[in-house]
């Protein structure tokens, strides 16, 4: 249908779908654009219209049935969306015996013969893996059949869970069989949005992960490993590159790649979540009730509380928000590197989206679709998604064990909601100057202003954890520690050091890990100098660290004249000017 009208083609293929029988053969053809043409598949000839050949971009009118399935295959169009049984795409160093479906040999193409922008497999293994990867590496947009489907799974799951719950209430008798399907047909639409929302933020979170480019081979190459070594990924058998081909990967991994190390990501963890306690704390009752349309948690908010599965959807949705919101490898590698459980990742995880009040950045930066470029949308997500990494690690690093995610949210969020508002007001010079420079840019990109201001505020944001620590240490209120640790890393040139350090193109997944490491030392060792200023003068902290440690403070003006006069810094030059603030300490 090279010109189709969608209204009257939908109405059309409704009426089909409606009959008891039909075939394509009861098309009302008047329905149809101009050259637009029903084709029996049967068929020894087909005879093309001129307006199907333009629209194919074909030169022969010609054709068998096969070749009319081939240049639609290879249109140059913007979507290819596969709805049916076969797999019609292999990669080009694929054989057909490799596919393994014989009945589509005959119409099969190679990856490099799309001329598509988009594929989308709404049937299983429309396109093999191996042609996924191929079609993404020449910059084909491309997710893989399970993600696209998952919609499907998710619903079914909303089905039987909501069975269960309106189960049990018509076992209590509040509820007769026949009241139980009127909701449940009443609810579609709610469940649809629900469905709908998960699957959002899964294909943001595949994005996410993408838009880092080849800085996304080290954390995805590491988690890749540590799940090979504990036998739970077959890297040959997924299609993941072995580490020899990411090193000389210049694009990182594709989305199809990404696909399958999510999905990993989400299983694993979901499986560690329940074999916790984590699905029993109350904390994260919420996120159980918030599973259920908004009709039910009004009037059977008991029974959710109840539901026979509670566990298993609690563990489910942490889960989906830790790999979607922090990113596939952040909690394989937070365990990995800290020795922690995923269940205390899964803590500090969801303790930071309550403590900061993500929530109603996420759905501001949705609510931008089609207003802004969606690479400007990817780029504020990045900035969340690095808030969520950071304040993770630093209640890995530094909260009271045992973990609890309720008492976090306690202790942090009435300190983080005071200093919010004056948080810009609060910076030191250079800080202050990057928060405005990227706000602006922001809004210059479409951003509405108040939604530019709280993204650029995201990372210094992040060290108001610090502050509230030192300001509980030091005794002090919010407001003078806040003004005081700003002003503390303005005068030793922290700023400017966390600047240098993460400007820095390190190409070894190794050198990141140490330039972050470092920099996370410069926060540690600026919150601890915080508390010993006060210590040492409660009045004028900063005066009081000038009395106490002149010569200490010389050595780092030295260090930080010859690094400004260098023009810059190396991993090297980190190591020693975070030496030199160390001896401040005492």
């Amino acid at each position: 249908d090279p010109d189709p009208d969608a209204a009257i083609s939908f109405a059309e293929r409704k009426r089909l779908f409606d009959l008891p029988r039909s075939s394509w053969a009861d098309y009302d053809t008047s329905k149809l654009s101009a050259g637009a043409m029903v084709i029996e598949r049967q068929a020894k000839k087909v005879t093309l219209t001129p307006q199907a050949m333009q629209a194919l971009d074909i030169t022969q009118a010609e054709n068998s049935p096969f070749q009319v399935i081939q240049a639609i295959l290879r249109a140059p169009v913007d979507l290819l969306w596969f709805g049916g049984i076969g797999t019609y795409v292999k990669a080009t160093d694929e054989s057909h015996g490799d596919v393994g479906d014989r009945a589509s040999d005959m119409i099969r193409i190679d990856a490099d013969e799309l001329r598509v922008r988009v594929v989308g497999e709404g049937a299983n293994l429309g396109i093999t893996q191996r042609a996924r990867i191929e079609f993404a590496e020449g910059g084909g947009r491309i997710n893989t059949d399970f993600v696209d489907n998952s919609a499907g799974v998710d619903c079914s799951d909303h089905e039987v869970n909501l069975k269960i719950l309106l189960g049990a209430v018509e076992s209590a008798g509040e509820m007769t069989r026949k009241q139980r399907d009127r909701l449940l047909v009443d609810m579609t639409d709610d469940v649809a949005e629900l469905v709908l929302r998960d699957n959002y933020v899964q294909g943001q979170a595949i994005t996410v992960a993408e838009s880092a480019g080849r800085g996304n081979i080290g954390p995805l190459g590491r988690m890749m490993r540590s799940y090979a070594r504990t036998g739970l990924l077959n890297r040959e058998v997924e299609f993941l590159p072995a580490d020899d081909e990411l090193a000389d990967r210049t694009n990182g991994l594709t989305r199809p790649e990404i696909s399958v190390l999510l999905s990993y990501a989400k299983m694993s963890l979901k499986t560690e979540l329940l074999a916790s306690d984590l699905p029993d704390e109350a904390s994260l009752e919420a996120d159980l009730i918030t599973y259920f349309p908004d009709d039910l948690r009004e009037r059977h908010v008991e029974e959710i509380r109840r539901h026979r599965l509670r566990r298993e959807i609690i563990a489910t949705q942490v889960a989906n928000f830790t790999v979607n919101r922090a990113g596939p490898a952040f909690a394989r590698l937070a365990q990995d590197d800290l020795g922690v459980s995923a269940a205390d990742v899964a803590r500090v995880t969801m303790a930071v989206r309550d403590i900061f009040d993500l929530q109603p950045l996420w759905d501001a930066i949705d609510a931008l679709d089609n207003v802004v470029p969606a690479a400007i949308q990817t780029r504020m997500l990045n900035m969340v998604q690095g808030l969520v990494e950071r304040g993770g690690l630093w209640f890995l690093h530094n909260a009271i064990r045992p973990l609890d995610g309720g008492r976090m949210v306690e202790r942090f969020r009435p300190a983080i909601d005071q200093v919010k508002g004056s948080l810009a007001e609060q910076l030191g010079p250079m800080e202050r100057a990057e928060w405005e420079q990227l706000r602006d840019s922001l809004i210059t990109d479409g951003v509405p202003e108040d939604l530019a201001g709280q993204v650029a505020a995201l990372a210094p944001l992040a060290t108001t954890l610090d502050i509230v620590d030192a300001a509980e240490t030091a005794g002090q209120d919010m407001q003078t520690v806040a003004a005081a640790y700003f002003a503390l890393g303005g005068r030793l040139g922290l700023d400017w050091l966390r600047g240098q350090a993460n400007g820095l193109n390190v190409e070894s997944a190794w050198d990141r890990q140490a330039v972050a490491m470092l920099v996370d030392d410069s926060y540690i060792q600026q919150r601890r100098l915080v508390v010993q200023a006060f210590a040492t003068s409660g009045d004028d902290p900063l005066q009081g660290l000038e009395s106490s440690a002149a010569a200490g403070l010389q050595r780092v003006d030295q260090v930080m004249n010859e690094l400004r006069a260098s023009g810059g810094v190396d991993i090297a030059r980190l190591v020693l000017a975070n030496r030199q603030i160390a001896r401040l300490l005492n």
